[in-house]
């Protein structure tokens, strides 16, 4: 008993389905693309993997940026809840952040503030860091 390739196999069985001699040929063809798109798939996945290798060591090697984000907190002498100053319902003309980023913190003492909360008036005494 000779042994078949698997493309013979192939082929026998389905010129058995359909009916049809002389699919041999044509299946070998079919078995080698196969075989050639198989190379090309691995190929592609290396490539893949290369490229997210080097595209993280690239991440790796460039400094990262630092992103400010900033609040100032003062609770509601009235309800006890906290009131976030940059929040723009309390900075409308960014006067806060202004102050704040220009270093002259001492130009909110007495900064009138309306809760959002309880909607309560109260001014600011100080700023601390």
């Amino acid at each position: 008993m000779t042994q078949q390739t698997e493309a013979q196999r192939l082929a026998d069985a389905l010129d058995a389905l359909l009916g049809y001699r002389g699919i041999n040929a044509d299946v070998g063809k079919a078995a080698a693309e196969l075989r050639r798109l198989d190379e090309v798939e691995k190929a592609y996945s290396l490539l893949l993997e290369k490229t997210y290798a080097q595209h993280r060591r690239e991440e790796m090697t460039r400094p990262p940026t630092a992103q400010l984000d900033w609040s100032l907190y003062v609770t509601c002498p009235k309800c006890d809840e906290s009131n976030d100053l940059s929040d723009p319902q309390h900075d409308t003309e960014h006067d806060i952040s202004n102050h704040i980023f220009s270093n002259r913190w001492e130009r909110l003492k007495d900064w009138e503030v309306t809760c959002e909360h309880c909607n309560h008036e109260f001014k600011i005494e100080k700023v601390e860091y």
